[in-house]
């Protein structure tokens, strides 16, 4: 059994270095400089300056040590999380982060893994708004193609635009950086239907990215004197940003037979 793990995995690195290039598609999104690899040193770079405060939700350390806070040097760290544990400095539900932190005191907002586990992540980038100072960043890593994980609380996975649609315009946002991360090759499975055994699945990526600027506060319903997610609806808000026609695809549909 060993000998065969050790053929099947020279079989797997020669096959993938013959079609990994191909599973990628070239229209697809990368993150300029806030990625998996390279994020948190932009945030270092960037913001770990006196006077400056870095807050991160979902810091409980549970995989290891917390990559942010063990190189920050000299802005001021603040850690929460919904549960108690080593690196987190306040115990609060993301959904209620107001609550807990000062309004428009914070001046990076940092979150990786987190954003697929909040039941209503509209209402986690609302808090977001509310705490960040105005000029203040907000940097969102979370997946995209990954397993169901961390069960029942694993809700939503989202692309680029998707965290877009979360920080958009209306809630003070400019978009500074953002993208897809991380390459997966992928297929069907022998178990699943017949049409689709062995189908190749092109252009997965693991991890979706989102940097955002707090330009101003966030824009209330007049009406109702609160922040109205219909009124960011991006079909709304920009005539040109409708829908995309789609025809039959005969070539797709083929594919799927």
């Amino acid at each position: 059994m060993f000998l065969l793990g050790k053929i099947r995995n020279a079989y797997l690195y020669l096959e993938g270095l013959t079609f990994d290039k191909r599973a990628q598609l070239k229209e697809l999104p990368r993150p300029k400089f806030f990625d998996h690899e390279n994020g948190v040193n932009w945030i270092l770079e960037n913001f770990d300056k006196e006077n400056l405060t870095i807050l991160e939700i979902g810091a409980k350390e549970v995989t290891g040590t917390s990559v942010i806070k063990s190189k920050i040097i000299n802005a001021k760290y603040i850690g929460t999380d919904i549960a108690p544990g080593r690196n987190v400095d306040i115990v609060c539900d993301a959904h209620e982060l107001s609550k807990f932190i000062s309004i428009n005191s914070i001046d990076l907002i940092y979150s990786t893994s987190v954003f697929e586990h909040l039941y209503a992540p509209w209402l986690v980038a609302e808090e977001i708004s509310k705490v960040l100072k105005v000029g203040g960043f907000v940097c969102i890593e979370t997946a995209f193609n990954f397993k169901s994980h961390e069960r029942p609380w694993n809700f939503f996975h989202m692309t680029d635009l998707g965290l877009k649609a979360l920080f958009n315009e209306y809630l003070g946002f400019e978009t500074i950086d953002s993208g897809l991360d991380i390459p997966i090759r992928g297929r069907f499975s022998l178990l699943g239907p017949k049409y689709l055994r062995m189908k190749e699945v092109y252009g997965l990526m693991s991890m979706s990215y989102f940097v955002g600027e707090k330009k101003s506060e966030m824009k209330k319903d007049e009406n109702e004197n609160k922040f109205n997610w219909k009124n960011a609806n991006p079909m709304l808000t920009d005539e040109s940003n409708k829908y995309p026609s789609t025809s039959d695809n005969l070539e797709e549909r083929e594919y799927f037979q």
